[in-house]
């Protein structure tokens, strides 16, 4: 392999033409002191410009889960929200024990019945009329009953 040559004195842009020579292991090995330079790899130029960012790389895998941090205070109670509107009815609940007795009522009139009309008729029936405590029997008995006045 070859490499390109430059001088170590002298001034390049009056050279018309590169100096090429092979480059061998020995001449590497031996630490060459010519006049001619042939390492390419020490020749160290100006900086350049910096480049443009290269592409995001991909996400790494997650971490592990962090411990549970500490309880925060107790925030305060916030408004009451809106009436729900009323649910569907419930089933019947079954029926509760009795309750105490309760106390005696005053006492009430006693009804007095009096005998209205007696009439004979095809189906017999009796019909109450008056009022409280005053009741009327009204009756129609069968044909075959004769009435008594």
């Amino acid at each position: 392999m070859s490499d390109l040559t430059f001088p170590l004195n002298g001034d390049l842009a009056n050279r018309p033409t590169a100096v090429r020579r092979a480059a061998d292991a020995e001449d590497r090995a031996a630490g060459c002191c010519c006049p001619v330079f042939t390492c390419p790899a020490a020749i160290i130029g100006p900086q350049g410009e910096t480049g443009p960012a290269g592409p995001q790389g991909e996400t790494g895998p997650a971490g592990p889960q962090g411990e549970t941090g500490p309880a925060g205070p107790q925030g305060e109670t916030g408004p009451a929200g809106p009436q729900g509107e009323t649910g569907p009815a419930g089933p019947q609940g079954e029926t509760g024990p009795a309750g105490p007795q309760g106390e005696t009522g005053p006492a009430g009139l006693t009804p007095s019945f009096t005998v209205g009309t007696v009439t004979a008729g095809d189906t017999p029936s009796v019909t109450i009329t008056g009022e409280a405590p005053d009741f009327v029997l009204n009756f129609v008995l069968p044909n075959t009953v004769t009435a008594q006045e």
